[in-house]
């Protein structure tokens, strides 16, 4: 995992290196499984404030991600077990959904944050 991780966040620094991304009012990430990491882990090295959604992320995300996200995770996803997701979102105040059940926390104020 670390191996490719490596390697994707070298291919996404490589692209989104060529972006000046300080002349943007906000910028917003959409990134998945281990690209939840790459992203979070880009924009923390650059000291980027994007707003995220991270699909299915990876246990190893959690080390990376910030503040300013939304967190979709299915119950069933082999990669990472569900009380990690649970425990890490709450841990960071994060707004979650969690697929399969029906367990919805809103968090307004992070909501109204993202979007």
């Amino acid at each position: 995992m670390l191996e490719a991780f490596n390697k994707a966040l070298q291919y996404s620094k490589e692209q989104l290196d060529k972006i000046d991304f300080n002349v943007y009012d906000e910028v917003l990430f959409i990134s998945k499984s281990v690209g939840t990491a790459v992203a979070a882990a880009y924009a923390k090295n650059n000291k980027i404030n994007a707003r995220q959604i991270y699909y299915t992320p990876v246990a190893e995300s959690f080390e990376v991600i910030g503040e300013n996200g939304i967190v979709f995770h299915g119950t069933a996803d082999p990669w990472v077990d569900t009380d990690i997701v649970r425990n890490e979102c709450e841990k960071e105040i994060f707004h979650y959904i969690l697929q399969r059940m029906l367990i919805i926390q809103w968090r307004q104020e992070m909501l109204k944050r993202i979007l």
